[in-house]
């Protein structure tokens, strides 16, 4: 079984590959930071959908926040970690 950490987990992509690897039987650790880019509603939605599972566990972190990050990597051993996190630049920067 293999350690995966997907971040973003709580959108559609990230979500989507997290069941997926669960479904595969990996344990997979799930991250996002649930702003309100989008309905908070519906990635809570989703990540109920996999906290039912044995293999996933979920993590609240902004990515943001190096010291947090350092210290999931700290107390976690992943085997493989995919970054689905991220948002349209306009969100983050303004619209040009």
């Amino acid at each position: 079984m293999r350690k995966i950490l997907v971040t973003g987990a709580a959108g559609f992509i990230g979500f989507h590959l997290a069941k997926r690897l669960v479904e595969l039987g990996d344990e997979v650790v799930g991250v996002d930071n649930l702003n309100d880019y989008y309905d908070v509603k519906l990635k809570t939605d989703r990540l109920e959908q996999l906290e039912g599972s044995a293999n996933f566990r979920f993590v609240k972190l902004d990515l943001a926040e190096s010291a947090a990050v350092s210290e999931l990597f700290g107390r976690e051993r992943f085997d493989i970690a995919v970054n689905m996190a991220g948002q349209h630049q306009d969100a983050l920067f303004g619209a040009p």
